[in-house]
């Protein structure tokens, strides 16, 4: 049973118990039967049955032999027991029968000294829990390591020994009974280890537990095994107070952990761990170290470090039993600096046209790493006090979108008139970001239209004064662009290249006003008034941009831009006056006045106005005599062919500009850029004329509309170019019209 079953030693024992319960009764049935001997009578019964010859003669015998002693008896024994000195004692009892006796109990003997041989391992370890059971406090149990400490997710390893004198019970190994907190019981088998001992490896210790080793009727007493976790960090709270110069008022960030700061701030870490520990510091990669100290609560520790530069932290702990916290992740230290704040327009986003009653939306956002003081509209006519719109409704936040409507009818406006516009944000210290400025040009809802005072007048430039309105404009934009810059991100040479278009600017001013001006006095005429007003206005213009380049040539873009401004509504007010159309009305060949052609429709009005905006000074002029039409062409074909070479020459050069820009990974040269755009106006206007030429009354060769309108297109893809090349666009568009 126990080699073939190996049951429980409990088991064993009883089974145990049973045989010899059976032996016993084996053994008491035997000598209950032996308890009496037979008499001679009975014997003398047995032999007569195997011996029918005696002729019961030791019957008679032992019937005798039990009376008074007499002659007869001696007479009757005597007989009998001459008679059976003849008898073959083989008769009486086989010799076979006593050899299958004797064989049954040699058998028997070396049965049981075979199984008492074979058995003596487990009868002695059955008899040795057997006594176990019976009588426990003969033995001792002993239980390593007793009560433990073990840190969480640490093995564990129990050792128990059986001290019972005769050595460990049997095959049953000892049991470790363990109880975890919620009560909950499990029960788990040793395995046998060197020197009759026994052990359990736990692999990892997951949480406290209560255990106690059973061994037969021996138990140990309850052990308890403490399961040590690791201080943790659980939540990390970071308190800012912030630089004198930034503005802000301290503020505190809960469970947050990575630090984002502008240079000189302080911050104080306060960390709450799992447990209370005995040391704690804030480690930092670049080498430095903050002791953090309990704030009020043992598991609350707190530390203050100055933000300097970027870099990593760690919390680093330790317990009254050694444990270390994990080494966690790495938190992040930024310092920030305080950026200017960031603004945009976002509609209109330009600049545009409006009439005298219009509405204008214009919509904005700012946007500063710290928080917003102020987000405002700003908007105004040039050389008027500016109108101030808060466009913030939160103080303080990081984002900010606002709009507002700009009434035309509430401003003092005229046709003609600029309103300028611009946004400005001001962060918690003391930046301040300006748009770019905007410009909205009042237009008049028609067109003014008075009669000529003499045929002999001569058309205003209009175009060019508008031109030079354009680049004014693009002077003022780039002045303000410069001044809204902090002081160590001006340029010098950026300053340089807006004087030097200020004074080109100027000069081109100079010269327009110069050939509006006669050549000797003149008596007043008609149409003399007209043109003193777009001298006088040009003559103020001059004096603006002169004064505006010597602020610029001084380094003060703030002074330069009123200046700036004022050329530029000089040059709107020659503007206006030049666009004033003139038409010439038609009279019959007699009295002024007189027919009935003398009141013109307001279609042929329109008709005369589109003529003279084609008009050239060769129609003014005294008519010279025309060369003959092939001389004309061929005189055309060479100024176009001069005019393509000295375009794809400076395509060519643009295109140099802008290989060298890019391997170099820098920005293309001002100056360089600035001559590109001179050349390309001075070219647009070439080419200007010669479409002018080409429409010209009296000269409609085969193919000049499509050349004209070629020649129109060239000249405003010229225009483009120039304009970007003036704004320092080094990839402005190509101009490839000339060429074809």
């Amino acid at each position: 049973a126990d080699r073939l079953l190996r049951p429980h030693d409990a088991v064993m024992v009883g089974l145990a118990a049973t045989a010899l319960l059976l032996a016993l009764a084996a053994f008491a049935r035997a000598a209950w039967r032996l308890r009496a001997a037979p008499d001679d009578r009975r014997v003398a019964r047995y032999v007569e049955e195997r011996c029918p010859a005696l002729q019961d003669r030791l019957a008679s015998a032992a019937d005798v032999a039990a009376g008074r002693p007499s002659p007869f008896r001696e007479l009757v024994v005597g007989d009998a027991a001459r008679h059976a000195r003849g008898v073959d004692a083989r008769l009486v009892v086989p010799r076979r029968e006593l050899l299958r006796r004797s064989a049954q109990a040699a058998a028997a003997v070396a049965g049981l000294l075979l199984v008492l041989a074979a058995g003596s391992d487990p009868l002695g370890r059955l008899g040795r829990t057997a006594w176990l059971y019976a009588l426990p406090h003969t033995a001792a149990l002993h239980v390593e390591p007793g009560d433990a400490r073990v840190p969480v997710g640490e093995p564990l390893r129990l050792h128990a020994t059986l001290d019972a004198g005769g050595g460990a019970p049997a095959r049953t190994p000892p049991v470790v009974v363990m109880t975890d907190g919620d009560g909950g019981q499990q029960t788990v088998e040793m395995a046998p280890a060197a020197g009759g001992a026994y052990r359990l490896d736990i692999p990892a210790v997951e949480d406290s537990f209560t255990y106690r080793v059973r061994a037969a009727a021996l138990e140990s007493g309850p052990y308890a095994v403490t399961a040590l976790r690791a201080p943790r960090v659980e939540r990390i709270d970071v308190a800012y107070r912030y630089p004198p110069s930034i503005g802000l008022p301290p503020r505190i960030e809960i469970d947050g952990g990575d630090v984002q700061a502008p240079p000189g701030t302080r911050v104080t870490v306060t960390v709450r761990m799992s447990k209370p520990v005995e040391q704690a510091l804030l480690a930092r990669a670049a080498g430095g170290r903050t002791a953090l100290v309990p704030a009020g609560d043992p598991a609350v520790l707190a530390g203050t470090f100055e933000v300097r530069d970027d870099d990593t932290y760690r919390i680093r702990a330790r317990d009254a039993d050694g444990l270390r916290n994990p080494a966690g992740i790495d938190y992040f230290i930024r310092a920030v600096a305080d950026e200017p704040p960031a603004v945009e327009i976002v509609r209109p986003g330009g600049d545009r046209e409006i009439t005298p009653l219009e509405e204008v939306v214009v919509e904005a956002r700012a946007e500063d790493d710290y928080g917003l003081r102020r987000f405002e509209l700003v908007y105004g006519l040039p050389g008027r006090a500016e109108r101030v719109v808060s466009l913030q409704h939160d103080d303080g936040t990081a984002r900010a979108t606002g709009r507002h409507t700009i009434f035309a009818e509430d401003l003092p406006l005229e046709p003609g008139n600029f309103v300028t516009y611009h946004v400005r944000a001001r962060d918690t210290g003391a930046a301040v970001t300006r748009s770019d400025i905007y410009f909205l040009e009042v237009r008049p809802f028609g067109r003014e239209f008075e009669e000529a005072r003499s045929q002999d007048s001569t058309g205003m430039p209009a175009d060019e004064l508008r031109r030079l309105q354009e680049l004014q404009k693009e002077i003022v934009v780039a002045t303000w662009k410069i001044d809204g810059r902090r002081p160590a991100d001006r340029s010098a040479e950026d300053i340089e290249t807006v004087a030097d278009a200020q004074n080109d600017v100027a000069l081109a001013a100079r010269v327009l006003a110069s050939r509006l001006s006669p050549p000797a006095p003149v008596v007043d005429t008609e149409g003399s008034g007209e043109t003193r007003a777009v001298e006088a206005a040009l003559a103020a213009a001059v004096e603006s941009m002169t004064a505006a380049e010597a602020e610029l040539r001084a380094g003060r873009t703030d002074a330069a831009i009123p200046h700036e401004m004022a050329a530029l509504e000089h040059l709107r007010q020659a503007r206006d006056e030049a666009a004033r159309t003139q038409v010439q009305p038609a009279t019959n060949r007699g009295e002024p006045g007189s027919g009935p052609t003398a009141q013109e429709d307001l279609s042929a009005l329109f008709d005369r106005e589109l003529r003279r905006d084609q008009e050239t000074n060769y129609e003014n002029r005294r008519q010279e005599p025309e060369p003959s039409a092939d001389a004309g062409e061929d005189a055309l074909r060479r100024k176009l062919e001069e005019l393509a070479r000295r375009q794809e020459d400076l395509n060519r050069q643009q295109e140099a500009l802008v290989e060298a820009a890019q391997e170099d990974g820098r920005e293309a040269d001002g100056r360089t850029l600035e001559r590109l755009a001179r050349e390309q106006e001075e070219i647009r206007r070439e080419m200007e004329a010669l479409g002018r030429e080409l429409v010209q009354p009296g000269r409609e060769a085969a193919g000049r509309p499509p050349a004209a309108r070629a020649a129109r297109e060239a000249a405003e893809q010229m225009r483009q170019s120039a304009q970007q090349l003036g704004r320092g666009d080094d990839g402005a568009t190509r101009v490839d019209h000339v060429v074809d």
